[in-house]
């Protein structure tokens, strides 16, 4: 795991051709209509520094060297529903879908709660469409619970969908 790189092509080209996938974009991207969207490289390049400059962190995951994810972690962000307490907005993507089911989710999301800790973060929240059933399970298998939804969050098979706010309270002491 390693901070974004905003000079390194190789990161912004896996982060591009995720965010162009046909399969993985409508999981993690809002869209107000059915079509698919293309992003070119400046765009989407100029939309991550846009993010990093507002406070976000972006981080890629590795497996063997190779970047198979991305994780993204803000603290309190318009975003986040689950104003209690100072909160982490997630963003967790294993693009490579062979690396899928290998546990390196897990891994992001370990290092998603120590970077929240050190940033003195009481819990993470995420946001998932509710047709993303797998993401849903894996969050709440490690913790989250559902706390609300957003009601036509994102257009996907030429119908609204909701998206699922789920938090984990994080069990460190001494806020």
């Amino acid at each position: 795991m390693s901070a974004l790189d905003v000079t390194n092509h190789r990161e912004i080209d896996s982060l591009l051709g995720w965010a162009n996938s046909k399969v993985l974009q409508p999981l993690y991207i809002p869209k107000a209509s059915a079509e698919h969207r293309t992003f070119d490289e400046s765009e989407f390049a100029s939309h991550i520094i846009k993010r990093l400059r507002e406070g976000r962190e972006i981080y890629m995951i590795r497996s063997s060297n190779m970047i198979v994810g991305s994780l993204s972690i803000a603290a309190n962000p318009p975003e986040a529903t689950w104003k209690k307490e100072p909160t982490g907005w997630l963003g967790l993507v294993v693009g490579k879908e062979k690396h899928r089911n290998q546990g390196i989710g897990s891994f992001a999301l370990r290092f998603a709660e120590t970077r929240a800790e050190q940033l003195r973060l009481s819990s993470l929240e995420v946001g998932v469409f509710e047709f993303n059933k797998n993401a849903i399970a894996f969050f709440m298998k490690n913790g989250f619970r559902v706390i609300g939804r957003v009601e036509e969050a994102t257009c996907w098979e030429n119908a609204f969908c909701a998206a699922i706010h789920l938090v984990k309270k994080l069990p460190f002491v001494d806020r």
